[in-house]
């Protein structure tokens, strides 16, 4: 029996994470896979370590589910990266690993399916799920790479009406798993395989841009990345980050939203290509900004062309790389 390990980082989201623990319980009973969790807490400092004990001893889970309390908060990628630490020094490895957000509850069978899907074929290094929110609609879960003239078209007040070739996000097609560039962080398997090839993902990320940067670099390594429409997943997206969507909800972008944008295009394209991506977005902005000055629109969840312009653009040319913590 091929075997899969669930790695989930919590912060402050402890008490949507007993749902799902119960639907892997009775995915190991009745699945065809062997199924165990990490649970790695980023210092969330509310209480959640307790409550996921508890949860996790009410369910009798104690064989099969770890929770690793962190001493800091390192972060998306840095969580995760306890996790596959964790991973790692066991003497028999999962076949896969499935990265699963917090806030996130899974269809019975949408392990099953993902894992099905990554395994039917050996070029296959990824497959992500289809995300939904509570009503069943779906959210984005298949994305194009972030490029300088798709910084330009999604900044545009006039994308909505450009298509999807004006965005990075691209609608689900039909119910059949196809090849994408990428897909959402809140539900994707690894092939063990592929995590040879890359075994971490880049801790410089703090939140924001980690995942895209993980694809990437597998996808380098000559392996195909899937998206199955029929693995489908609901996200209370924006619980732990509040951000939905790439914008903050209620409140300007944090500040390390703009330092991960820098080094996701200084890190993969070059720091010339970085500022011209950077300077196509200002661009953008402020063809924005414009049109909703004289429709006397409100600016809401923006990204601010002031701390844009200073992280982003001045700072792909003037900031030093940060020190990266793994390997």
């Amino acid at each position: 029996m091929r075997s899969v390990t669930v790695i989930i980082v919590n912060y402050r989201a402890a008490e949507l994470i007993p749902p799902t623990l119960k639907r892997l319980s009775a995915v190991r009973q009745n699945g065809s896979y062997g199924v165990d969790v990490v649970i790695v807490d980023n210092a969330s400092a509310d209480g959640s370590v307790e409550l996921l004990r508890h949860a996790v001893q009410e369910l009798g889970a104690e064989g099969w589910v770890e929770l690793l309390p962190a001493e800091r908060n390192t972060g998306f990628a840095g969580g995760n990266n306890e996790g596959l630490r964790a991973v790692y020094t066991r003497e028999e490895q999962p076949d896969a690993v499935f990265f699963l957000n917090p806030d996130t509850l899974l269809e019975m069978d949408c392990l099953e399916k993902l894992a099905d899907t990554l395994f039917a074929e050996e070029s296959i290094g990824i497959v992500g799920a289809r995300i939904e929110n509570e009503t069943g609609d779906e959210r984005a879960s298949t994305f194009a790479f972030p490029s300088l003239v798709g910084e330009l078209t999604t900044s545009l007040p006039m994308v909505s009406y450009l298509g999807s070739a004006s965005t990075y996000k691209r609608p689900s097609i039909g119910k059949l798993a196809y090849e994408v560039e990428w897909v959402s962080g809140a539900a994707f398997m690894v092939r063990r395989e592929a995590l040879t090839d890359v075994a971490f993902m880049d801790d410089r990320f703090f939140l924001y841009f980690e995942e895209i940067d993980f694809q990437l670099a597998i996808r380098k390594a000559g392996w195909t990345i899937l998206h199955n429409p029929a693995a489908r997943c609901m996200h209370y997206a924006g619980v732990s980050t509040g951000v939905r969507g790439g914008r903050a909800v209620d409140k300007p972008m944090p500040r390390y939203w703009y330092e991960s944008w820098r080094h996701y295009f200084v890190s993969n394209h070059g720091r010339p290509y970085a500022v011209g991506a950077a300077a196509a977005k200002l661009a953008g902005l402020m063809v924005r900004y414009v049109v909703q000055a004289l429709r006397r629109e409100d600016r809401k969840g923006r990204v601010g062309m002031i701390p844009f312009a200073r992280h982003c653009l001045i700072g792909a040319v003037s900031e030093p790389a940060p020190e990266r913590n793994n390997p």
